[in-house]
């Protein structure tokens, strides 16, 4: 059988017969085509599905045919005869992955789903924020609560005794000069016991500290004074707790150094700031319920900052 009598074999067998009598190999056939080995010898054996839809098969047919010299309307006939026998799957059912719908997204689905990210981005910053808040006003109440504050130290009264009007007046009866005596001793006993009393009470009376400020005169470092009670923590710069005290009206401290310092103020309306002769006020926004909790340095700046750990 030749190229130009193809006879009545399939397809497969006029293209095979067809390139032997040209003496060319199935590479050859496939590079002139522009296929793969496999796909040439797909259409050499019937197996033409390989090829794709059927539209696609008979094209590549019709080229073989050319090629190796074959009559094409010859090969496509024989073609039809065994896609009509059914000896093999029909090409005009493509594979199921060649129309396969592409399944696509709706239109709503990217604007929906932009939306939901940007809500849940929101209640995640709503839900930092809250819980931001809650720690600062958590930290604001314990500053301004403070440490306990002692009670002033009050000294007890001293009862005095005054002498009756029996005693010391002019017109006393001589009946009652003994007993006017005997009152005298009782009066003079009562003083002597009275007397070493007071003595105790004022050796145990805590010695008032003299404002630092009296005792040098100098005007460098950190003075405090007070116009009415107030609670006073001071740190220096090393951490070292250099006071920790209720302060009274009139009273004032002085601490040398360069700074910074760390102050505890308890009413801060109450106290006075000076650094280096410099009065330093104290912003608003600094206090908690007229507490505050500063870092003040030798310029006179003044910060917030935490209380240190004792």
């Amino acid at each position: 059988m030749s190229g130009n009598d193809p006879g009545a074999g399939s397809a497969g067998a006029i293209l095979r017969s067809a390139r032997e009598s040209r003496d060319l190999s199935v590479s050859q056939v496939a590079e002139q085509l522009r296929l793969s080995a496999a796909d040439v010898s797909a259409m050499e054996e019937d197996r033409c599905e390989r090829l794709g839809p059927p539209v696609f098969a008979r094209g590549h047919l019709r080229k073989y045919a050319v090629l190796v010299g074959a009559d094409p309307e010859a090969v496509l006939d024989a073609h039809a005869r065994i896609e009509g026998a059914g000896t093999q799957p029909s090409l005009l059912i493509p594979p199921a992955s060649a129309h396969r719908p592409v399944q696509r997204e709706p239109r709503w689905f990217r604007p929906a789903l932009s939306l939901l990210v940007i809500v849940l981005v929101v209640m995640a910053a709503a839900a930092a924020g809250w819980w931001a808040w809650g720690r600062f006003q958590a930290s604001g109440e314990g500053e301004a609560a403070g440490p306990p504050v002692p009670a002033p130290f009050q000294e007890p009264s001293v009862p005095v005794i005054e002498p009756s009007g029996d005693e010391v007046g002019p017109a006393a009866a001589p009946a009652d000069a003994d007993a006017d005596a005997e009152a005298a001793d009782e009066g003079k006993s009562t003083a002597a016991t009275v007397e070493p009393r007071q003595e105790s009470q004022a050796t145990a009376s805590p010695p008032v500290r003299a404002p630092a400020t009296a005792r040098d005169g100098q005007s460098s470092g950190l003075v405090l004074s007070f116009s009415g009670s107030c609670w006073l923590e001071i740190y220096d710069a090393a951490g070292r707790r250099l006071a920790y005290e209720l302060a009274q009206p009139g009273e004032s401290r002085r601490y040398a150094g360069p700074g910074p310092w760390r102050v505890v103020l308890g009413n801060v309306l109450a106290a006075r700031l000076v650094v280096n002769g410099a009065e330093v006020s104290i912003p608003g926004r600094l206090m908690v319920q007229n507490t505050a909790s500063l870092l003040v340095d030798g310029d006179g700046n003044v910060e917030r900052v935490s209380l240190p750990v004792s």
